[in-house]
């Protein structure tokens, strides 16, 4: 780093303060998908908006505090249990995902239709401002990051290259030049970097500014607003356009869209750029320096202010300076249905004995399952370990491991018939805290030093139960709550809904194609609890979800036959049945409910 202290310590104020300019900014015309004229900040007060895209950096900030520098995404995932209540599409069904005890990746990868959004590309500041001038440090970590809930998406490219350039621009100021460098570090096929690329492209070849909009619209453009491949190359026609700060700032926003997140990221960026004296007045002094949190957002000690913001992350910043970039290998990922465990827990990604486990099929009631189990040395000592299931009494033999060896090893189990087929069963699993449409396997991997056993390291390790669905007349089974309809026509499907105690609802059925929903024993004197006839947006988003395709229900405990009727006018189509918490500014999956 060739910044002073005092140097690096106003880009670091900047960053945050263009994070929360611009997400004040581009906050009240989220979603909006036309063409818009912002022209300054106004009618806010003296106060920044609350922004999901501050908010889980500062839960981020919490965790590397509190865990250590080298975090991975299983350390990142607890953090989330802990201090996160969004049930906004990715973040719920994460969160989902992980109150079932799933274990990332799978936890950001399972049923997840959001995994290519603008959720974990907004999350990238933080490690960029742990290591400016770092690129492959910064890059690793928002890997980490973004595994928690986009895992095997365009999201985690997106947060990649968001984290490198940032990374890079504290000390590159050429725009251009920071935009080939960053884009460098992602996969050449991968949606992102095609299209920023060839933003990159169009700008040079003197496409105007009014124009490259429906380029990009035309390349990789989506009906679902948070897709981020279209908010990325957003964010490069505001750095290439712009001329400064504000300018930069409303040249992204005013494209319309993700329009919080466009603005938020690009005003972080140009403040790495061009650092305090680079944000005017006329946009500092609206937002004020005060941070505002949401209220999903629970139980930590957040900076209340930028300046506590900046102090907070400059101590950690110091200590990750003297870290060396070989340290923190990204190593990409393709296989995202495994789940991984580090031993002992808590123990570091890179340094640890790590335990893959994952299946090839979904779990049905009844039937035997294969289960894979991968032990990595990632020590520089000789080990010694066995595993074991206590659900099928198996233990494998004592297997060698060499220093960074790699041995396989696979068991079978029977999955149990499934709860949900009795009422006083699922009650029961309910009681005892089990939850339902899971099986979970209890595994010890056994250590031996000394001639002998030394320490025995437990794992739970979850699996999401098969769901049982009658598709026009055939019994299938999927992962989990979303069925997929083959062919045009009129289909019928039938599932069960078992719901463990008296309670209100929200039940949602997600789907493109008209649908009609009835459950018995009726609720609604003969009428459907859903009757959409028209063609919509898929969009099975716990808060967002078509009204027309949401029933607001008060059921008593039991089981319920739901009957749907879906008619398709295409080749294929995805339908969700999601059985909600009903508040709306709490709506989240009830996870002891059972479908299927």
């Amino acid at each position: 780093m060739t910044l002073t202290e005092e140097e690096l310590r106003d880009k670091i104020y900047a960053c945050w303060e263009g994070k929360n300019i611009g997400g004040t900014l581009g906050g009240p015309t989220e979603g909006r998908m036309e063409w818009l004229h912002l022209e300054k900040l106004e009618g806010i007060g003296n106060d920044p908006l609350p922004n999901d895209d501050l908010d889980l950096q500062l839960v981020n900030l919490h965790a590397v505090e509190q865990r250590g520098l080298n975090i991975t995404t299983q350390d990142l995932s607890k953090e989330w249990l802990e201090h996160v209540r969004f049930p906004y599409d990715e973040y719920g069904y994460a969160l989902t995902n992980l109150r079932k005890g799933l274990v990332p990746p799978l936890s950001g990868y399972f049923e997840n239709p959001f995994v290519d959004c603008m959720g974990s590309p907004i999350r990238s500041e933080l490690w960029a401002v742990l290591a400016p001038g770092k690129p492959a440090i910064a890059s690793y970590l928002a890997y980490q990051d973004a595994m928690v809930d986009h895992a095997g998406g365009e999201g985690v490219y997106a947060e990649m290259y968001n984290a490198v350039l940032e990374s890079l621009a504290f000390e590159e100021s050429d725009r251009e030049t920071l935009i080939e460098k960053a884009v460098a570090f992602l996969p050449a096929g991968c949606v992102t970097a095609k299209v920023i690329r060839d933003t990159l492209k169009w700008y040079r070849e003197g496409v105007s500014y009014t124009d490259i909009r429906d380029l990009i619209l035309k390349s990789c453009g989506s009906d679902n607003f948070t897709y981020a491949p279209q908010n990325m190359a957003f964010i490069t026609v505001g750095l290439l356009y712009g001329s400064d700060f504000g300018d930069c700032l409303l040249k992204a926003v005013n494209m319309g869209y993700d329009t919080d997140c466009t603005g938020a990221t690009t005003g972080a960026i140009c403040g790495i750029l061009w650092g305090r004296k680079g944000i005017p007045a006329a946009w500092r002094e609206p937002v004020s320096e005060r941070i505002a949190v949401s209220k999903e957002i629970v139980g930590l000690d957040w900076p209340r202010t930028i300046s506590e913001l900046t102090r907070r992350s400059m101590i950690l910043q110091q200590q990750l300076a003297p870290e060396a970039e070989e340290d923190f290998l990204f190593i990409p990922m393709t296989d995202f249905d495994r789940q991984i465990f580090c031993l002992p827990q808590g123990a570091s990604f890179t340094r640890s004995l790590r335990v893959t486990l994952k299946t090839k099929e979904t779990p049905v009631p009844g039937q035997k399952l294969t289960i894979f189990c991968v032990l990595k040395n990632r020590t520089h000592d000789r080990w010694q370990a066995s595993v074991s299931c206590r659900e099928n009494n198996w233990t494998s033999p004592v297997m060698d491991l060499e220093d960074q060896s790699t041995v396989p090893v696979q068991f079978e189990v029977t999955v149990p018939e499934e709860a949900a087929e009795r009422e006083e069963a699922l009650a029961k699993s309910v009681k005892e805290d089990r939850i339902p449409k899971t099986m979970t396997l209890h595994l010890t991997v056994a250590r031996y030093d000394q001639g002998g056993l030394w320490v025995r390291y437990p794992i739970e390790f979850t699996l999401p139960v098969g769901s049982r669905w009658s598709v026009d007349g055939q019994t299938v089974y999927t992962k989990g709550q979303e069925v997929v309809l083959k062919g045009e026509g009129l289909h019928k499907i039938t599932t069960t809904l078992t719901v463990p105690s008296d309670r209100p609802m929200r039940l949602i059925a997600a789907c493109s194609q008209p649908v009609r929903v009835r459950i018995r024993p009726d609720q609604t004197d003969g009428r459907p609890v859903v009757n959409d006839p028209d063609e919509e947006v898929y969009m099975p988003a716990y808060h967002r979800a078509p009204k027309e395709q949401t029933a607001e229900l008060e059921l008593k405990a039991g089981k319920y036959q739901v009957d749907i009727q879906v008619d398709s006018r295409a080749e294929e189509t995805r339908l969700s049945l999601m059985p909600c918490a009903p508040r709306e500014d709490f709506c989240m999956m009830y996870i002891d409910c059972a479908i299927g």
